[in-house]
Parts: C-alpha cells; structure tokens; sequence
C-alpha cells in the first residue's frame, strides 16, 4: 500500500508517524508468515524526496518476507528459552522435592536399622535362628532402601546441575583394579570368575576419581547380578583412537563385560532409563533400575559416555569412555622420575 501519511487512514500506520512526518510518502507492506499476521514493514520518504512508485512494491516486499522470517525465528528463539526455563523449574523442584522426600525417610529408616542392630547383636536378649535371619533381612531391606533414595538423590542433582566435579590427575588403571578387587567376593559366591586385565603403563586421565569409582561399581555390580553361575566377568582397560559415536580423539576405555545372557537390541537403549530393569537370569527384577541411569549421567559430565555391545546368549560389555588430554597425558615412569 502507497499512501501519503496526511491522508492516511486512522489505524492504517503508527500514529507517532503521522505525527513527525505528515506529509511523507510510505510504503507499507505486511509482514506474513503462513496465514499469520506478524506485523507491517512501513518505508518512508520525506518531503522533497521521488514518491514511492508502484515498481517499488517487489523489492518491498522482499525485504517484507525476509523481516518476516526474521520474526518468526525471534519468536522461536523466543519459545525455546521459555521452554528451557520451564524445564528447569521443573528440573529444580524435583530435586528439591527428593532432596525432602529423602531426609524425611532416611531418619526413620536409620532408626529402624538401628534397633534391628540391637536386635541382631543379642543385646535385647537372644534370638532364636529363625528370628535373627528375620532381622538380618530387616536390615538388608532397610539397606537396599536407603540406597535407592542415594541413588535418586544423586541422579536428581545431575540434572539440575548441582553435582560437583573435582577434577585432577587420576590414575584410572589403579580405581578400576580396586573396583574389580572391591567386587571379588561376591563374584565369588556367585560362583563367577573375576578376571582383570588392565595394563600398568596407561596415562592419567583428568578426571573425578569417585566418580569414576562409583560408575565401575554399578557396572561391575550389574556384571555379576545378571552373569549365572559358572560365568566370567572381565575388566579391560586400553588407550583407543576415536571414542563414543566416533568422537575424535584419544581415549581410555574401561570395559567390564561378562558371559551374561546377553540384552535384547530393542532395549539396549531403553536399560540407560530411569527405573527400567531387565530380570535377573533366575528372573527376578533386581534394584530399581537406577544405576546405569546414573553412570551414563556422570560419564558426560565427565566428557565421555557409557556405551552398550551385547549379543544375546553370549553376553554383554559395558564401555566407559574417558577422554584423554594431551596436555595431561602422563606415563607413570616419568610421574615418578
């Protein structure tokens, strides 16, 4: 539309226009995006200046479209960081929620452990057999639910971002024989071998320590629940070309597989969600289907991953990948020179 802004219509363009500059020619041209209305482009031309002419229109309108796909992505831009706030609300009073949740159960829970501790103990009188393995499993239960509200607690404090890395030199080859040695035992009674091939000129990586600790022991607690008796859980540990999903670089991969039953390809993804659990061999669904969840969580706050190869009767290998920086690459030979 080409008007001259004394003769034009009340509404037609911003009244502060009409009000400084009455007698310019303009050119106005909406701004659409689809079938919706965003706005208007208004040019002007003072007075003394060649009225705009009807061949002016085209390249109005071109600069109308390209301002319209502007606005468009502004109101994206827009949406997306409403959303992203919202989320992180959300985010929030979930951790906020568990972290109440939590304080109010563990100190029951400490109490009730604590009198069966008495209980077991015989210092409230002694206990028939059937009685005290009635205790002991109260205890165990008690344990097992207070693991569970630690293990939500923590992974509600990786998503909102309230984890804590304390990053320095680690010798991760040392951490994942301790880990292995830390589960021996029980892979023992389960009727397992533990074996552990890790070699001793690997490089520190700069790293969480506790963290790393934490995701090798759910691996390795996974590794010898779901590995039936006579099986053969394995620790490797190697310096690797290209990391997870082809990611550059180098890397330290700690593998922890196991002769296990092997996971299906349709839920090799979904056993990194929260609270999904796969049956035990014996086929009971063991824990709360927490742990992977949060040792994927703490390998990419750390830079790296966990990643899954499987094939079904034959076993698992769980990876967790840790990058290497140059400037932090060390052997242990020159640590000690």
């Amino acid at each position: 539309m080409i008007l001259s802004l004394d003769h034009a219509k009340a509404g037609a363009v911003a009244p502060y226009l009409t009000e400084n500059c009455a007698r310019c020619s303009a050119l106005v041209v909406p701004l659409v995006s689809g079938d919706e209305r965003l706005g208007a482009l208004v040019l002007l031309r003072e007075v003394g200046q060649p009225r705009f002419q009807s061949s002016d229109v085209g390249k109005a309108r071109i600069l109308a479209d390209l301002g319209s796909l502007a606005l468009r992505k502004l109101f994206f831009l827009e949406e997306a960081e409403r959303r992203r706030q919202e989320a992180e609300r959300s985010v929030e009073a979930r951790a906020r929620l568990i972290r109440g949740i939590s304080h109010d159960l563990k100190n029951p829970l400490g109490a009730i452990d604590g009198y069966a501790q008495l209980l077991e103990s015989g210092v409230r009188g002694e206990l028939t057999p059937e009685q005290l393995e009635s205790v002991q499993r109260i205890r165990r239960a008690v344990g097992s639910t207070l693991s569970v509200i630690d293990d939500l607690v923590e992974l509600s404090r990786a998503e909102a971002g309230q984890l804590e890395m304390e990053r320095a030199p680690t010798r991760v080859d040392v951490v994942a024989r301790e880990s292995a040695e830390e589960h021996r035992a029980v892979a023992e009674a389960a009727g397992l071998t533990l074996q552990v091939e890790i070699p001793e000129e690997l490089p520190t990586v700069n790293t969480d320590a506790e963290h790393v600790r934490r995701i090798l022991g759910n691996l390795l607690s996974n590794a010898t629940k779901y590995t039936p008796e006579g099986g053969q859980v394995t620790v490797r540990a190697e310096v690797r070309s290209g990391g997870p999903a082809q990611r550059p670089g180098r890397w330290l991969a700690i593998t922890v597989s196991d002769t296990g039953p092997g996971i299906p390809e349709e839920v090799r993804e979904r056993i990194f969600e929260e609270f999904y659990r796969l049956p035990t061999p014996e086929g009971r669904e063991e824990g709360a289907g927490l742990g992977l969840a949060i040792s994927r969580r703490l390998a990419r706050m750390l830079g790296g991953d966990v990643t899954l190869v499987s094939e079904v009767g034959r076993g698992s290998a769980f990876t967790l990948w840790l990058p290497l920086d140059a400037a932090e690459e060390q052997a242990p030979q020159a640590r000690a020179a």
